[in-house]
């Protein structure tokens, strides 16, 4: 009588398993496909342009699983950044779920000449996990930081950078 409930058991731990690794591959599959588009600025994905002369922003036609929208904006010229607004919670253990998952989605898909690195900030609190070919011209990075007038809500977002964009000095 032992064996069927163990073989259920097994079954119910190899589906939920197996969730996780399908949800990881689809995020997986879509930052892939917008990396694909850096060298050209993103020019294919862009879609519904908004805004007059330099500040023209456009929604993008490949969104990051769990987004709610990703929008292509010229943030360093020349260079375009596809940012991708993915959560705001309160719970700060969904939030860092959920930033584990889609760093490792992202340094998972990198070209493994790439670098990954994190960088923490104090105004906003926060943390930034980037990748690229070095740390002067990151390719994507996964952000969070504290928001809200009261510091009461996390944001999450993935962003990914037109190729040869530039990190502003810090200072």
């Amino acid at each position: 009588m032992r064996r069927p409930i163990a073989f259920w058991a097994a079954l119910v731990l190899i589906f939920l398993a197996g969730t996780g690794l399908y949800a990881l591959d689809e995020v997986s599959a879509a930052m892939k496909r917008i990396l694909d588009h850096r060298g050209e600025d993103f020019a294919v994905i862009r879609k519904d342009p908004h805004g007059a002369a330099d500040d023209i922003s456009y929604a993008s036609t490949l969104l990051v699983p769990g987004a709610k929208a990703c929008y292509i904006a010229q943030t360093a010229k020349p260079h375009y950044s596809d940012e991708c607004d993915v959560l705001e919670t309160k719970n700060r253990a969904v939030l860092m779920s959920k930033y584990k998952q889609y760093s490792k989605a992202l340094e998972g898909v990198s070209p493994l000449s790439w670098t990954s690195w994190t960088e923490h900030t104090a105004k906003p609190l926060g943390e930034s996990t980037y990748v690229g070919p070095d740390h002067s011209h990151p390719a994507a990075a996964v952000h969070w930081a504290l928001e809200g007038m009261n510091l009461d809500w996390y944001d999450l977002s993935v962003t990914f950078y037109g190729d040869g964009y530039a990190l502003a000095d810090r200072k």
